[in-house]
């Protein structure tokens, strides 16, 4: 879980900042 929520992160970033805060709250 834990690597797929970095990966997720990582990806949000590249998208969008905002989308990446969304995923991490």
């Amino acid at each position: 879980m834990a690597i797929n929520s970095y990966g997720l992160v990582k990806r949000s970033k590249q998208t969008g900042q905002k989308r990446g805060a969304f995923m991490l709250k």
